[in-house]
């Protein structure tokens, strides 16, 4: 809510009294309203006869005492609190990320303060061609968040410290190259699978620890103060660890053998696992800055119960 200045309180006063005659109490009981601080409950005194209405017709609200509270046409004026209860409202957010399709339930704690956790799950195959060869794989990623969201400055804007939980988020494929067909292998240049054994394998990436510390900042305000749809967008990081990375080929690779005379020829041999190793060593050195992995969300956010704290 936006702080009201003393001489609002006093202009709000001011009015109070000048509409004091009974069939303006209504009025000014409402105008009092809008400038009631959150926090406070504030209570009617007596105060001065105006209008040919004495000070006894109005009744203190906490004990209904008044010589005129029972008199017709007057009546007791109070002003009700706008107070809050935390986790008096709720809110559900479904999400498109990084991380897949999500839902986050978040609720207020205080004006600075809210809790948000949630779930996400992607899954993806593919197939496509690298270096000749022909790679058929699945991508699982799944998981679980709870984050403290902090709005410092009394808006929409929030820092949000938390904590992921990667249900063994990976990528699995098969390898294929078939007879006949060239394809290279680290530095081991260029050589041609064998139709009678041809190259093939398996690769895994394992998407580094299970429980992931991550950052986020984001606008928009999942529990709208107006309203009760709002579109909150995040971005940020989470720290997974180094991704691993599993290669095993097998079968027989054709290409121009070194002999022992230091002579050349056209042989079949089984794939030299030395440019197994390099090529695996090569896709870990590519995959390692994915232990930052960033977090890109956007979502649209539904609100249940009261309205959102003011901030």
């Amino acid at each position: 809510m936006t702080r009201r200045s003393p001489m609002q309180y006093g202009c709000s006063l001011a009015l109070f009294s000048l509409a004091c005659s009974l069939p303006g109490a209504a009025m000014a009981q409402s105008m009092l309203t809008g400038f009631a601080p959150r926090e406070a409950s504030l209570r009617t005194q007596p105060m001065a006869s105006f209008s040919g209405v004495s000070s006894s017709a109005w009744s203190d609200p906490g004990t209904g005492s008044g010589a005129g509270a029972g008199a017709a046409g007057a009546s007791a004026v109070s002003i009700p609190s706008a107070g809050y209860s935390p986790m008096s409202s709720f809110a559900v957010t479904v999400k498109a990320s990084t991380t897949g399709i999500g839902l986050d339930v978040a609720t207020a704690l205080s004006r600075h303060f809210g809790i948000r956790t949630g779930a996400s799950y992607f899954g993806y195959n593919t197939s496509f061609t690298d270096s000749g060869l022909n790679i058929t794989g699945s991508l699982h990623l799944q998981g679980a968040s709870a984050s403290l969201d902090i709005f410092p400055f009394h808006n929409s804007f929030r820092i949000s410290p938390g904590i992921t939980y990667n249900n063994k988020n990976r990528m699995d494929a098969t390898l294929l190259v078939p007879g006949g067909q060239s394809f290279s292998l680290g530095d081991g240049g260029n050589y041609t699978s064998d139709p009678s054994n041809p190259i093939h394998g398996t690769a895994s990436f394992v998407f580094g620890n299970s429980f992931a510390p991550r950052l986020t900042m984001g606008v928009g305000s999942i529990l709208p103060r107006f309203g009760r749809v709002s579109f909150p967008l995040e971005m940020g990081v989470q720290y997974t660890a180094a991704p691993q990375v599993k290669l095993a080929i097998t079968g027989n690779s054709c290409g121009n053998q070194t002999q022992s005379d230091g002579s050349t020829s056209y042989g079949c041999g089984s794939v030299d696992q030395t440019n197994v190793a390099q090529e695996q060593s090569e896709l870990q050195n590519d995959i390692s800055p994915l232990r930052f992995y960033p977090i890109v969300s956007l979502g649209v956010s539904f609100r249940f119960g009261r309205s959102a704290v003011a901030r």
